[in-house]
């Protein structure tokens, strides 16, 4: 028995290893399975000579279904083991695991393509304007979040990622969310880079009657005809009056759903523990499906989150 059919029928385990209930897992498994089958056509377009045997036979693979490598995906995104910890559960080597996880890390990113956030200024305008058209509550908030890294050995990186607010080493990602669900992500960037820094860098702008929720560290921050609002700075010797205390905690109450956004992103552990992986452009691959997958599990339980990507 497989661990994939040993886990499933106790959906409490089975949802602490991915995130997912087993239901969430079926809705979403047949786009998995066209990505499977566009991965497959485009290994054979790109075979150096011809195939000798029919697709199929040969010996026969330790992950034989599409459900089972999916498991294997989300397992890996979701707990973070060592790869050397991911083969042995699997039954696969070392090397046979990283070759894995990065063949099928693309099909990751179209499996959860209908929940993505967008990535840049236009795609982002026009999707605050699809929500509002479906009657969401014209208020985002935005936030940076940082993901720490092993310490690197060359000095220029160590500067480049060091982060003197949380005395770590680090990578940076901005967020923009709506209802606790992110619509809009930075490319990922060193935490050496300031929030302003970054956001400015985005130059997106928010359609008019739209707020943006803010903290004091994107103070300045162009967005166009919108609203911002962000919390009453206390000066240096002063105290506030008790309006201003009242709308700080207004603000406050209402921003602290991008911090719900973060969180769910952050149970896929990949983007919570210390990042291990060293290929290129991989650190912002799993930021992406994170960031997706939180996306995925809040339009499969809440109803009125589907006007935002459905």
């Amino acid at each position: 028995m497989t661990l994939y059919e040993s886990t499933r029928p106790n959906v409490s385990v089975f949802r602490r290893m991915t995130s997912l209930t087993p239901q969430e897992f079926d809705d979403i498994l047949p786009r998995f399975i066209a990505g499977l089958a566009d991965l497959a056509t485009a290994e054979e377009a790109i075979r150096p000579r011809p195939r000798k045997n029919k697709p199929g036979q040969g010996a026969r693979s330790r992950l034989e279904s599409p459900q089972e490598k999916f498991f294997f995906m989300l397992v890996y995104y979701c707990t973070y083991p060592l790869q050397v910890i991911q083969g042995i559960l699997f039954g696969l080597s070392e090397s046979q695991t990283c070759r894995t996880i990065h063949r099928l890390a693309p099909v990751m990113e179209t499996t959860f393509a209908l929940t993505a956030p967008t990535r840049d200024a236009a795609a982002l305008k026009a999707a605050l304007l699809r929500a509002e058209a479906a009657g969401v509550e014209p208020v985002a908030a935005i936030d940076g979040t940082e993901r720490p890294v092993q310490r690197p050995s060359s000095a220029a990186q160590q500067k480049d990622l060091y982060s003197g607010r949380f005395k770590q080493h680090a990578f940076k990602n901005l967020l923009i969310s709506v209802m606790s669900m992110v619509i809009f992500l930075s490319e990922t960037v060193t935490a050496r880079r300031h929030d302003k820094n970054v956001a400015d860098a985005c130059r997106f702008i928010l359609p008019k009657g739209w707020m943006l929720l803010q903290d004091t560290g994107f103070q300045g921050l162009e967005i166009g005809d919108a609203l911002d609002a962000m919390p009453i700075k206390k000066n240096k010797g002063c105290e506030l009056a008790g309006w201003e205390k009242d709308f700080n905690r207004a603000v406050s109450s209402r921003r602290v759903s991008v911090e719900h956004a973060i969180g769910g992103c952050k149970r896929a552990r990949i983007v919570k523990d210390i990042y291990r992986n060293r290929r290129e452009g991989f650190n912002d691959h799993v930021m992406l499906v994170a960031v997706s997958l939180h996306n995925h599990r809040r339009v499969c339980r809440n109803e009125s989150c589907k006007a935002l990507f459905l």
